[in-house]
């Protein structure tokens, strides 16, 4: 059985993370997410190209938008396969997609919404719930199991086999380790393919920590000119580490516990 891979997403850009395996038996995708930035709004209006009432299940490493977000799309234009996913990334997803659709129907481009609710509603109805570090038959020709990548509640890296001994990995996103709310990154076993996404392949992140200490100087500083503290963090997985950060250093007196 011969195995065809096909970049739909996530190519020379940040986002849009989706990927299209083909053997003569079976046609599946890892990730099907939004474009985001400059030019989104038409690259997400454009037609998927590969005829998504042919795909017959979707694995999703993490429910982050740029990964998850045009599902609803794919279940449009024909797609009625099952969702594979991680527990806590099926608990995320209905809340993303749902407030995906109600701000596509807010925005005011003159056009009509990228996708409704009732898109969404037939997402929902198809997830099938897995397990870390688990075997599952996806479909003829393919296995795959999901292996915890510690970037958010639920991510993962996809290890995929088929029959006849190929073998893949498609990592998702990574880390960033260590956190106070998601469990270390799981080291998976070697593979013949792997796909990689590398928003920040390019440099080094300041060791762990480091961060702590900006923050809690600035709240003292903060705290001392009596001001307030406003942090634009919106992200799913930031924003919580944030508050744990906030309330265990305010706990610690660190941290005054009447900074707004």
């Amino acid at each position: 059985m011969s195995v065809k891979l096909s970049f739909w997403g996530a190519s020379g850009e940040v986002t849009g993370s989706c990927f299209l395996l083909e053997s003569n038996k079976s046609r599946l995708l890892v990730d099907c997410g939004l474009f985001q930035g400059t030019g989104a709004e038409e690259k997400n209006r454009q037609k998927l190209g590969f005829g998504p009432a042919s795909v017959g299940a979707v694995l999703l490493t993490h429910a982050h938008l740029d990964h998850c977000g045009r599902l609803p799309l794919l279940a449009h234009d024909g797609f009625s396969g099952p969702v594979w996913a991680t527990r806590p990334s099926l608990d995320f997803l209905p809340i993303i997609l749902y407030d995906s659709a109600k701000l596509s129907s807010r925005r005011e481009t003159g056009r009509l919404p990228l996708y409704t609710e009732t898109d969404v509603d037939a997402v929902v109805k198809n997830l099938k719930p897995v397990e870390y570090r688990t075997w599952y038959q996806i479909m003829p020709g393919f296995r795959a199991r999901w292996w915890d990548a510690g970037h958010m509640l639920g991510s993962a890296s996809i290890e995929l086999t088929t029959d006849d001994g190929f073998s893949f990995l498609f990592s998702g996103d990574l880390g960033n380790v260590p956190s106070p709310i998601v469990r270390l990154t799981d080291q998976p076993p070697a593979v013949q393919t792997v796909v990689m996404e590398t928003t920040y392949g390019d440099r080094l992140h300041p060791p762990r920590g480091d961060e702590l200490k900006i923050i809690i100087k600035a709240c003292q500083q903060i705290a001392a000119s009596k001001g307030t503290l406003l942090i634009p963090a919106f992200s799913l997985e930031r924003t919580q580490e944030f508050l744990h950060i906030f309330d265990h250093y305010k706990e610690t007196g660190q941290i005054d516990n009447t900074l707004p």
